[in-house]
């Protein structure tokens, strides 16, 4: 990051928590437009606008933080939230079970593929992941 955006970040995480939530997608918009590959604002825009109740717009941002950040979990798994709440749980179920090929031990992922099962309405699949995810 640049020190412009550092200190952007400092005050988009501030206004988040602060829960100035529309503060914080507008700084993060004015990042991402000249620097899109930055993750940590399309994550945190996609987090202000889900604590706003838009998880459909937030999922575009988390599919953005992806894109900067293939690795960074934490979008994937707020992606993962953000379809779920959107009504796209088969979705969520197909990136959980991608993210699972690189992390298969990774509880918040396991987790995340219950809450799709759940949603998708197959027992099965929801008692497998709860019970993966618990063991680790």
């Amino acid at each position: 990051m640049t020190p412009t955006q550092t200190q952007a970040a400092h005050k988009a995480r501030q206004a988040f928590q602060e829960g100035r939530y529309a503060a914080a997608v507008k700084i993060a918009r004015t990042v991402l437009k000249t620097a899109p590959q930055q993750s940590f604002f399309a994550n945190l825009a996609g987090l202000a606008l889900v604590r706003t109740g838009d998880p459909k717009g937030a999922a575009s941002y988390f599919a953005a933080a992806m894109r900067g950040d293939p690795d960074m979990i934490d979008a994937q798994s707020n992606l993962a939230q953000a379809l779920i709440q959107s009504g796209a749980a088969g979705k969520a179920l197909a990136l959980m079970d991608k993210a699972l090929e690189k992390w298969p031990d990774h509880p918040t992922l396991l987790f995340l593929r219950a809450s799709a099962g759940h949603a998708l309405g197959n027992p099965d699949l929801t008692i497998t992941a709860a019970t993966d995810a618990l063991q680790i």
